[in-house]
């Protein structure tokens, strides 16, 4: 007895088999009980399908859902702002340090060589040096750890929640 795939079985349903193949499958069926189960599962399964409609979306889906992708990409402006103040404050900070750095060395070298220039920008620098020194002595630099913390954890704090505000937005 010859096999009969259900997909031959669905060409035969759907009436893709030439005259010989139906004619070979019709003398299957006269005689092959199960044959005929698996062709009758067949066609109901067929009719249940057809009878199923296609969802009809809205005119505008695909735009609007585009429109959700993009924006889960876009930084907010506030949060623009708020990352170039952050890295500005580093920024000036790193930048106020290595002036430090470069005035005190300047200051051993005027020491050892002096000349006009580097009298000058010596007197010009000494306010400032002496400002750091103070920031960043004792109970200062305490107070600046504190309040870097405290921005740190603000940050922190606003990054996780416009991540939680793109995610709300995207799923609605």
């Amino acid at each position: 007895m010859k096999y009969i795939s259900d997909e031959i079985l669905n060409k035969y349903i759907d009436g893709e088999l030439s005259t010989e193949e139906i004619n070979n499958i019709n003398e299957l069926l006269l005689t092959d009980t199960d044959l005929k189960k698996r062709l009758s599962a067949l066609k109901r399964v067929n009719i249940e399908l057809k009878k199923i409609r296609e969802d009809e979306l809205p005119a505008a889906f695909t735009q609007r859902v585009m429109q959700r992708i993009t924006k889960k990409y876009k930084v907010p402006k506030e949060q623009k702002i708020f990352i170039t103040f952050i890295i500005s404050f580093f920024a000036v900070l790193c930048v106020s340090i290595l002036g430090y750095i470069v005035v005190n060395i300047a200051g051993e070298v005027s020491d050892t060589v002096s000349s006009g220039a580097e009298k000058t920008v010596n007197n010009y620098s000494q306010p400032l040096i002496q400002s750091l020194v103070n920031t960043f002595s004792g109970l200062n630099i305490s107070v600046f750890g504190s309040i870097l913390s405290i921005v740190l954890l603000i940050s922190g704090y606003f990054f996780f929640e416009m991540s939680k505000q793109s995610k709300t937005k995207l799923s609605s």
